[in-house]
C-alpha cells in the first residue's frame, strides 16, 4: 500500500510541477475548463429544447441524457488543441519496464486515473446533469452513486485498452495486424450493409460480435443506462440489479486485465534491465530502407534521412500516445452509442426519424475515428514539427533548410495520406458511389497538401517570433499567432474552394465524367502549390534565422 501511495503522490507532484513551470499549459487548462463548463451548462437546455421542437412525441429523458453525455465527450475531444495539455500527467505504464511489483503499478494506475483532468472534467458534467434532474434531496446519494459508476466505466475501459494493448499486443506483434483487421471488418460491414457485396463475414466474426463487442462495450454502459432510466422515473428500487451487474462486470474485467498483465510481465521478468525498453522496430527500418530507393532520388539524401529519423522515432513512441492518451478518451462516445443501440430498446421508438437509428452507430464511428486521427496528427505536429525545441536544434547544423522542410513534409505527408485513405474508405459506409469515394479522396488529399504548404511558412516564421531566449506565451506572441491563424484559415478556404466546386458541381448536375477529369488536375494543383511555395518558405526561414543572429550579435 505504501508503494501505491508513493506512486500516486509521485504522479501528482510531476503533474503539478508541469503546470507550475509551464504558464502556457496552466492558461490553456483554465481556458478550456471555462469553455467546457459553459458548454455543459447550456447543452442540457439545448438538448431539451431541440427534442421538444424536433419530435412530435415525448422522448424518454434517459435518451436525452445519453445523447448529452455523448455530446459532452465529443466537445471534450474536438477541443484537443486546448485539451491536449490536460492529458500530460505522468504515465505510470512506463514503469512496467522496471523491476517493481506489478500489483503496485496496476493499483496506482487504477486509482491515479481518477485524478487525471481528462477524467475529472467529465465528472463535473455528470454531477451537474444528474443533480439538475433530482426530484428530492433523498435522491442525491443515488446521483453520486451513478456518477461513480460512470467514472468506473470510463476508467475501466480506458485501463483495459491501455494495459492489454500496451503490454499484451506488442509482445505478440499484433498491433499492426489488429489495426488493419479492425479496419477491414469495418469496411466489410459497411459494404455488406450497402449491398455492394453479398458475402457475410465468417462465423468467428459473428461470435465475436455477439459475445465480445456486445458484452464488453455496450453491456456495462447499458446497465448504467437502465439504472439511469429507473432513477429518472423515480423507481429507485429497480436500480439494484443493473448496478450489481455493472459492478460484477467491472470487477471481472479488471481482474482479467490484471491476470493477463501478470502472466506477460512474469515472462518478461528475465529481460528487464532497469531502464525503459524501446522497441527496435526492425520491420519499420527495413521498410524505410526499401522505400529509400523510390523517394530519395526525388527529395535528396539529407531530406530522406530526416524523414527516416522521424518515422522511426514516431514508431517507437506512437503506441504510448495513441493507446494511452487518444483511444481511451475517444472510445467513450462509441461505448455510449453502442449501449443505446443494443441495450436501450426505446431508441427504436424514434418513428419520426427512423433513419437515425441505422446511421447513429456508423456516424459515431466515423466521427470518433476522425477525432482520433486528428489528435494523432496533432501529436505528430507538436513533436516532429519545427516548433518543437528538439527539432529546432537541428538548425545548429549546416543542413540545407530545404532538406529540413522536405523531410518534415514527407513525414507529416505520410500521416495525411493514411488519413485520406481511411476516411475515403469509410465513406463507403454511407454512399454506394465510386464518384463520392474518389471525390472525397481527392478533396482530402489536396486539402492536406495545401495545409503542408501553408504550414511551411508558419513554421519558418516561428524561430523569429519565438526565439530561443524568450518564452512563447507572451501577450505579443499570442496576438501574432491569433492573427496568423485567422490569415491561414482565410488562405486555406480560398485555395480549396475551386477544388470543392470542381468536385461538387459535376455531382450535383450528374456530369460525372467531368468530375473524373477534374480530380487528377486537383491533385496536381495541390502538388504544384506545394512545389512553388517551397522555395519562398526556405527564404523566409533563412531570413528568420538571420534576424536572430543579428539580434544576438
Amino acid at each position: 500500500m505504501d508503494r501505491v501511495i508513493h506512486l500516486i503522490n509521485w504522479k501528482m507532484r510531476l503533474a503539478w510541477r508541469m503546470y507550475v513551470r509551464n504558464t502556457l499549459a496552466s492558461l490553456e487548462s483554465i481556458l478550456f475548463l471555462i469553455i467546457y463548463i459553459t458548454w455543459m451548462i447550456f447543452s442540457y437546455h439545448i438538448f431539451i429544447r431541440a427534442t421538444n421542437w424536433g419530435l412530435s412525441h415525448s422522448v424518454p429523458q434517459a435518451l436525452i441524457f445519453c445523447n448529452l453525455f455523448t455530446f459532452l465527450f465529443v466537445i471534450w475531444l474536438i477541443f484537443s488543441f486546448l485539451g491536449y495539455r490536460l492529458n500530460e500527467s505522468y504515465d505510470l505504464n512506463r514503469l512496467y519496464a522496471y523491476p517493481l511489483p506489478l500489483r503496485s503499478i496496476f493499483s496506482a494506475n487504477l486509482f491515479g486515473a481518477f485524478l487525471d483532468l481528462s477524467v475529472l472534467l467529465p465528472l463535473v458534467s455528470y454531477i451537474a446533469i444528474l443533480v439538475a434532474s433530482i426530484k428530492s434531496a433523498e435522491h442525491f446519494p443515488v446521483a453520486i452513486l451513478l456518477v461513480i459508476a460512470l467514472l468506473f466505466l470510463q476508467v475501466a475501459a480506458g485501463l483495459t485498452l491501455v494495459n492489454v494493448l500496451y503490454v499484451l499486443l506488442p509482445r505478440l506483434n499484433l498491433v499492426k495486424v489488429g489495426m488493419w483487421a479492425a479496419l477491414a471488418i469495418l469496411v466489410w460491414e459497411g459494404l455488406l450493409n450497402r449491398g455492394i457485396i453479398k458475402y457475410p463475414m465468417p462465423n468467428f466474426y459473428a461470435l465475436f460480435r455477439e459475445f465480445g463487442i456486445k458484452m464488453y462495450l455496450p453491456y456495462p454502459a447499458g446497465q448504467i443506462g437502465i439504472a439511469l432510466d429507473a432513477y429518472i422515473t423515480g423507481n429507485i428500487s429497480e436500480m439494484t440489479i443493473p448496478l450489481l451487474g455493472f459492478a460484477g462486470w467491472t470487477i471481472g474485467i479488471l481482474t482479467l486485465n490484471y491476470l493477463i498483465l501478470n502472466y506477460w510481465t512474469q515472462l518478461d521478468l528475465a529481460k528487464r534491465t532497469g531502464t525503459e525498453q524501446v522497441p527496435k522496430h526492425d520491420l519499420a527500418a527495413a521498410f524505410l530502407d526499401k522505400l529509400a530507393s523510390i523517394i530519395e532520388p526525388f527529395v535528396g539524401k539529407q531530406a530522406y534521412s530526416i524523414f527516416r529519423k522521424d518515422s522511426l522515432e514516431f514508431a517507437a513512441r506512437s503506441p504510448y500516445f495513441f493507446i494511452y492518451k487518444i483511444l481511451p478518451g475517444s472510445v467513450a462516445p462509441v461505448i455510449i452509442l453502442l449501449a443505446m443501440r443494443f441495450n436501450m430498446e426505446y431508441i427504436q421508438n424514434l418513428s419520426t426519424y427512423p433513419a437515425l437509428v441505422d446511421y447513429a452507430l456508423p456516424s459515431a464511428m466515423v466521427l470518433v475515428l476522425f477525432i482520433v486521427i486528428g489528435q494523432g496528427n496533432l501529436f505528430a505536429g507538436n513533436h516532429f514539427g519545427l516548433e518543437d525545441a528538439m527539432i529546432r536544434s537541428i538548425m545548429v547544423f549546416p543542413v540545407p533548410r530545404k532538406a529540413i522542410l522536405l523531410g518534415k513534409n514527407l513525414f507529416l505527408g505520410g500521416l495525411f495520406l493514411l488519413d485520406t485513405i481511411v476516411l475515403s474508405l469509410l465513406s463507403l459506409l454511407f454512399y454506394n458511389s465510386a464518384y463520392i469515394f474518389f471525390g472525397i479522396f481527392t478533396l482530402l488529399l489536396t486539402l492536406f497538401i495545401l495545409i503542408l504548404s501553408i504550414g511551411n511558412f508558419t513554421s519558418s516564421l516561428w524561430p523569429y517570433w519565438m526565439p530561443f531566449d524568450k518564452p512563447s506565451y507572451t501577450f505579443r506572441n499570442t496576438v501574432i499567432l491569433g492573427l496568423v491563424n485567422a490569415g491561414v484559415t482565410l488562405v486555406l478556404v480560398v485555395a480549396i474552394a475551386p477544388v470543392v466546386a470542381g468536385i461538387a458541381l459535376p455531382y450535383r448536375y450528374e456530369i460525372f465524367w467531368l468530375g473524373y477529369i477534374f480530380m487528377p488536375l486537383a491533385i496536381f494543383y495541390g502538388f504544384s502549390f506545394h512545389r512553388l511555395s517551397l522555395n519562398p518558405a526556405v527564404n523566409v526561414l533563412e531570413n528568420s534565422e538571420f534576424q536572430i543572429i543579428r539580434r544576438v550579435a
